[in-house]
């Protein structure tokens, strides 16, 4: 005699065991979330991050941060709103978003040490993330270690903005002095 599978209707899915139900996304938040409010999401405060930030440079991505004084704040939870740039030069669609992903994982991870140690300062910081072409193939630990360094130096540096920068030397691509032909 053999067993008859048990069949079900087909307006009721099969009871799933309690470890396999599915969680809800609006629970508790995740220690490594990367939740809407730590994220930047306007233009004009990407903008302002690149125009009056300072800057920190690593391997495969470059950090643009502005720190300001968080004392009239509440305190919340989310004192670093970090934003992602990743231009077309770095590939197409498919590549541009690797890199998103991958740079997106390495800092929700470090995210939560990084507002602890600002919340110890009582800053705020507004932070831009400028991937390099290097962060595509590179190695998680490596994109890890540089985004926990970079952090690091974003929370140990004095708030307020950059000095103004003098004017750039033009390079010499830009221009070319007309070449002089030789006598000979």
């Amino acid at each position: 005699m053999t067993a008859e599978p048990k069949s079900y209707s087909t307006h009721q899915p099969p009871p799933l065991a309690p470890s396999a139900a599915p969680a809800s996304r609006s629970n508790a938040a995740s220690p490594f979330g990367f939740p809407k409010s730590s994220r930047l999401l306007k233009h004009s405060t990407f903008q302002n991050v690149y125009e009056v930030g300072r800057r920190h440079f690593s391997t495969s991505m470059t950090f643009f941060f502005l720190l300001s004084d968080n004392s009239g704040a509440s305190d919340s939870a989310s004192r670093a709103h970090v934003g992602l740039t990743v231009g077309r030069a770095l590939g197409g669609a498919v590549d541009r978003n690797r890199i998103k992903r991958r740079v997106r994982d390495v800092v929700r991870h470090q995210l939560g040490s990084l507002n602890a140690k600002l919340a110890e300062r009582n800053l705020a910081a507004e932070i831009v993330i400028n991937p390099k072409k290097a962060a595509l193939t590179a190695d998680v630990a490596v994109l890890r270690a540089e985004v926990e360094r970079g952090f690091a130096v974003i929370a140990a540096a004095k708030p307020g903005v950059q000095a103004p920068q003098q004017p750039r030397r033009p390079r010499a691509s830009e221009s070319k002095p007309a070449r002089r032909e030789s006598k000979h």
